[in-house]
C-alpha cells in the first residue's frame, strides 16, 4: 500500500472545504518546501490571485474554490522496479467533485497515510494526472442537485503513478550458508542472463544469509511472475532434466500439483520444454493445460493445437486462461484467425479475452517490426526492446493477420478498432485509458435521438440518409459548438470528441476529457439499445485498496507488513491467471444474448 496526500487544481469551483487541521498543517508545509508563497514569479494559473495578480499563500491556496486537497492511495505488487507505473485512486478531503481536476506531483510513502509530525515511512514513489471521474455522471452539474455527487468526490489517475525508489527485492537463507547462496545465485543468473537492456546481474550475494534481486528488463511490468519462478528454482540447476523427469512423474501420481508442476517446469527454463510437451497430450485436461501452461511461457509453437482446442470449446473451464494463453504464444496464423472468430462471438467475455489476446500479438508483431526496420538505419538509429514496446503500446496499424488497429487519441487515451462481430464499445478501467470499438461497421444507426446532459449534448439525424447534426454547450466557459455533419462512425466520433480544435488543426473536435468522452458514448449506446452493446471492464483498484481496510491503521511497520503479500483481489499473482471481468452496461445485441 502506498499513499500520501496531495493537491488537486483546475476544479470548477467544488473545492477549498473544511480541511482537518493536521492534514491542513502538512499541506502547508509540503508546499512552503517547494516555494508557494514565498514570493516565486508565477504569472498564471491557481498559485496567482486573480484580483491582484500577486502569489497565493500556502493557507490561500488552500482555501482556494479550485483547489482541493485529496487522499492518494495505491497498490503496488512486490518487487516493482524504478520507473513502473501504476494506477491510483484519489478521494477529496475537502471538495464536493474532482471534475476536470488534475492532480499536482504527490510523493507516495509506504503504508497508511501519515501526517506531518506522526510516523513518516520511506517514499517509494510519486503520483501525477489528470483525474478520471465516473464517466457516467453529467459532468458540470451542481453537486448539490447530484444523487451521484458521491461518485464525483473520488476517482482515479490511471497510470498516473511511478516507482522513483524501489524496495529491494531480496531472497533469505533460512540457515547461513555461503555455499549455498553462491550456488543460488549461479542458478539465478543462469536461468535470467544479464542482457543489455538490464541494469545488472539478476542476483548478487550478500552475505552468508541474503540474495539481493534485480527484476530483469522482460519482466518489469510483472515482477510478482519474475519472483515467483526464482521461488521454484532447484538450489543447482544443473541437473535440469532429472528434476524435469520427477516432476512430470510427481503429476501423474497427483493431477493437483498442476499449478505448481507447471511453475517448476517453467523454472528449468529451455530445458523444461521436452518435459512440458509431454503433458500436452494427456487425457486429463489439468495435466494438458498445466504443460500448455509451462509450454506457452517457455515459447514453444507446440503449444498452438492444445491451446486451440481448450479456447474453442464452449464447455472448457479453462476456455479464457487458453485464450489468454495464445495471446502471449509464439504461435502462427492460425491462432490470430481463430482469436478473430472468437472476438466476433456472441459471449461478451470470450469476446473482450479473444480481443486482449489479438491486441497483444499486434503489439509484439509491431515491436518486432520497429527493431527491424530501425536497425537498417544504422546504429544510432536503431530502437532498443523497451523503446520499440512503448511505441507499439501507443499506437499499431491493422494488418491482414490480426486485423485490430490502434492510435492515440489527443494525448488522452488509446482507441482500438475491432472489425469483428457486432458494434460494441468496451472501455478499459485498469492501466492505459483505452476504448475499443468492436464491429464489421461501427456506425450510429439513423435515424437517432441523443440527448444528454440536460440537453447540453445533443446529436440528431431525422432521417437514414441525413448528416447528423451535433449541439454541444460548455458547461466551464458556456461556448456552443454547433456541427451539421458530425461524425456518424463510432471510432470516427471518439476521435471527434476528444480532438482539440484549434486554427494549427484542420480537424474540429470538442476537446472531452476521457471521463466526458466515454459518458458520451454510453449515452449514443443507450440511445441505440439493443443495436448497440456498452461494456466496461470491472474495477478492481478501489478493492486492492480496500482490502488493507481497517486493520491499516494500525500497522506498527508498514514498510514490512503493507508490503508483504498483494491483497487477495489484485490481479498480479502469477499463480492466479487473471480471468478478464466485464460488465455489461446495457442491452446486448441479439447474437450476444
Amino acid at each position: 500500500l502506498l499513499s500520501g496526500y496531495g493537491l488537486v487544481v483546475n476544479l470548477n469551483g467544488t473545492g477549498g472545504g473544511i480541511i482537518p487541521t493536521d492534514i491542513a498543517s502538512s499541506m502547508e508545509r509540503q508546499m512552503q518546501l517547494n516555494g508557494i508563497g514565498q514570493g516565486a514569479d508565477f504569472d498564471q494559473g491557481p498559485l496567482v490571485d486573480p484580483s491582484t495578480g500577486r502569489p497565493l499563500t500556502a493557507s490561500a491556496l488552500l482555501q482556494s474554490e479550485d483547489v482541493a486537497v485529496v487522499l492518494v492511495q495505491a497498490v503496488i505488487p512486490r518487487g516493482s522496479p524504478r520507473g513502473r507505473n501504476f494506477d491510483v485512486f484519489v478521494n477529496a478531503i475537502n471538495a464536493t467533485s474532482l471534475e476536470g481536476g488534475l492532480l499536482w506531483t504527490t510523493p507516495l510513502n509506504l503504508g497508511p497515510p501519515s501526517t506531518f509530525g506522526g510516523p513518516q515511512t520511506q517514499i517509494i514513489g510519486e503520483a501525477y494526472g489528470p483525474i478520471f471521474i465516473n464517466p457516467f455522471a453529467e459532468p458540470g452539474l451542481d453537486p448539490s442537485q447530484d444523487s451521484g455527487a458521491l461518485f464525483r468526490s473520488s476517482g482515479r489517475i490511471l497510470e498516473g503513478g511511478t516507482i522513483t525508489a524501489p524496495l529491494a527485492a531480496q531472497l533469505a537463507m533460512d540457515t547461513p550458508s555461503h555455499a549455498r547462496v553462491q550456488r543460488l545465485e549461479q542458478s539465478i543468473r543462469s536461468r535470467f542472463p544479464e542482457t543489455r537492456f538490464d541494469e545488472g546481474p539478476a542476483a548478487r550475494g550478500v552475505d552468508d544469509v541474503t540474495i539481493n534481486l534485480l527484476i530483469p528488463t522482460e519482466y518489469r511490468e510483472n515482477p510478482e511472475e519474475f519472483l515467483s519462478l526464482v521461488e521454484h528454482l532447484q538450489v543447482d540447476n544443473r541437473f535440469a532434466p532429472e528434476y524435469g523427469r520427477r516432476y512430470v512423474a510427481a503429476l501423474r501420481e497427483d493431477p493437483r500439483l498442476a499449478g505448481r508442476v507447471s511453475w517448476l517446469l517453467r523454472s528449468l527454463g529451455d530445458p523444461g520444454i521436452p518435459f512440458a510437451r509431454e503433458l500436452y497430450n494427456e487425457r486429463d485436461g489439468r495435466l494438458r493445460l498445466a504443460g500448455l501452461r509451462a509450454g506457452a511461457k517457455l515459447g514453444d509453437p507446440l503449444v498452438e493445437d492444445g491451446l486451440l482446442a481448450f479456447a474453442t470449446n464452449p464447455r472448457s473451464r479453462e476456455r479464457l486462461e487458453a485464450i489468454r494463453l495464445l495471446g502471449e504464444a509464439d504461435t502462427g496464423p492460425q491462432t490470430d484467425a481463430a482469436l478473430r472468430e472468437l472476438a466476433a462471438s456472441g459471449e461478451l467475455v470470450v469476446r473482450t479475452a479473444a480481443y486482449e489476446s489479438l491486441a497483444q500479438r499486434s503489439e509484439i508483431a509491431h515491436t518486432n517490426r520497429l527493431i527491424s526496420a530501425s536497425s537498417s538505419l544504422g546504429a544510432g538509429a536503431a530502437l532498443n526492446r523497451r523503446e520499440a514496446e512503448l511505441r507499439a503500446s501507443l499506437a499499431f496499424p491493422a494488418d491482414p493477420v490480426r486485423g485490430v488497429s490502434r492510435r492515440l487519441v489527443a494525448g488522452k487515451f488509446v482507441l482500438d478498432v475491432v472489425p469483428f462481430g457486432d458494434p460494441m464499445i468496451y472501455v478499459v478501467q485498469q492501466g492505459r485509458p483505452r476504448i475499443v470499438i468492436f464491429g464489421e461497421d461501427a456506425r450510429i444507426a439513423k435515424p437517432t435521438v441523443i440527448d444528454t446532459w440536460s440537453d447540453r449534448f445533443m446529436m440528431i439525424a431525422d432521417r437514414a440518409d441525413d448528416p447528423i447534426r451535433l449541439l454541444y454547450r460548455d458547461y466551464r466557459t458556456g461556448q456552443m459548438a454547433l456541427d451539421p455533419d458530425a461524425p456518424d462512425g463510432l471510432a470516427e466520433l471518439a476521435d471527434y470528441l476528444a480532438r482539440r480544435s484549434a486554427p494549427e488543426f484542420d480537424a474540429p473536435g470538442l476537446d472531452l476529457s476521457y471521463s466526458e468522452t466515454v459518458g458520451v458514448l454510453h449515452a449514443i449506446a443507450e440511445a441505440q439499445g439493443s443495436r448497440l452493446a456498452f461494456a466496461t471492464e470491472e474495477d478492481r483498484l478501489i478493492a486492492a485498496v480496500t482490502s488493507f481496510g481497517t486493520d491499516a491503521g494500525n500497522r506498527r511497520r508498514p514498510e514490512i507488513d503493507a508490503a508483504s503479500e498483494p491483497p487477495p483481489d489484485l490481479p498480479t499473482n502469477p499463480r492466479e491467471p487473471r480471468r478478464p471481468r466485464v460488465v455489461p452496461l446495457n442491452t446486448p445485441p441479439a447474437a450476444a444474448r
